[in-house]
């Protein structure tokens, strides 16, 4: 489907934007989210969160 988002895309836009300078972890998280949902704004916040964590988990 064209639709489908795949982790691998998620997580390249991830690396090109994850160098933001903001020291609290939670605004970090709720700013990498809201980045996420603006690229591709069919992610529910919870999906674009459980892709935040997994790209910081390795």
């Amino acid at each position: 489907m064209a639709d489908e988002i795949s982790y691998f895309e998620v997580a390249a836009f991830l690396a090109e934007i994850e160098s933001v300078d903001i020291s609290d972890s939670t605004e970090r998280t709720q700013w990498l989210v809201a980045r996420l949902r603006e690229k591709w704004p069919t992610l529910t916040p919870s999906q674009a969160l459980a892709y935040v964590k997994a790209f910081e988990a390795g």
